[in-house]
């Protein structure tokens, strides 16, 4: 216990926040053990994400003979670009 100092509720479940990496791994290594004494459905590990915005994205392309819907893919395709 003394290698996770920290155990707070979220609105999701318990959040427990371990010392070092080598005590995150032995608590995700024991997945089962740790859900049945905590009564758990799942185990995830945080992760950070980045919202872009960019502006002024049309949703259609206007040509003579037709138009042409922005999707998703291209929305990809022209941020990778």
């Amino acid at each position: 216990m003394a290698k996770i100092p920290a155990i707070t509720l979220t609105r999701t479940g318990w959040a427990l926040s371990p010392l070092d990496l080598a005590t995150r791994d032995l608590l995700l290594a024991e997945q089962t053990a740790v859900l049945e004494a905590l009564g758990g459905h799942g185990i995830s590990v945080p992760e950070v994400w980045h919202d872009y915005v960019v502006p002024l994205i049309p949703t259609a392309f206007y040509r003579v003979a037709s138009d042409i819907l922005v999707t998703l893919e291209l929305v990809v395709e022209e941020a990778f670009n």
